[in-house]
């Protein structure tokens, strides 16, 4: 409706939206007017954004957690980057989640994701969502997509080890793509993937 945020009643009508999207029975969110009050912090009645996805993905962890938990156990090792033998060698960018540096271990450059285990307001789900990116990113191989290799710990950070790429990400490329007049069709993204 044009609101920066999400009542209660429009929570409970995306509900059954957020499910089909999502592929799961819509009884998952029978819980989102309980749920709802949890997360509404100032007691405004309304849920910016992020307050919002929070309560759908706690809803979807609780219930996996009430089925048994998640298919893909993944163990994180404790170790240092040094212990890894990595060498950082310049940072690559910031995001919400973390940091991106470059990195070389034996010659051969990595990507490697560090995750502050300090950050202030973090998501308690973060560990979580990193082990679910990694135990997905390490089942996937395609020319096109950088490779995962490994997850481990110290005691300040999490880190994710991927393959280098240096073109960009999907919207840089699209923007690059339409800077220079390509036509972006459904065949033209179809032969990246």
């Amino acid at each position: 409706d044009g609101s920066l945020g999400v009542s209660l009643a429009q929570a409970s009508h995306m509900a059954p939206e957020v499910a089909a999207y999502l592929a799961v029975p819509p009884q998952i969110f029978v819980q989102v007017p309980v749920v709802f009050q949890r997360f509404n912090f100032d007691g405004s009645g309304v849920l910016d954004k992020q307050q919002c996805t929070s309560m759908f993905r706690k809803i979807l962890r609780q219930k996996r957690k009430d089925l048994g938990g998640r298919s893909m156990e993944v163990e994180v090792p404790e170790a240092t980057v040094a212990q890894k033998q990595y060498k950082v060698l310049e940072e690559l960018g910031r995001g919400g989640q973390g940091v991106m540096y470059l990195s070389s271990k034996q010659g051969k450059p990595y990507c490697i994701k560090f995750y502050s285990k300090d950050t202030e307001g973090q998501d308690d789900d973060e560990l979580e969502d990193l082990i679910n990116e990694y135990a997905l990113m390490k089942e996937l191989c395609h020319k096109n997509l950088a490779k995962t290799y490994e997850v481990f710990q110290d005691s300040q950070f999490f880190y994710l080890v991927n393959e280098p790429y240096f073109g960009g990400d999907l919207t840089k490329l699209g923007k690059r793509a339409h800077d220079e007049g390509v036509s972006m069709t459904e065949n033209w993204w179809r032969k990246l993937f």
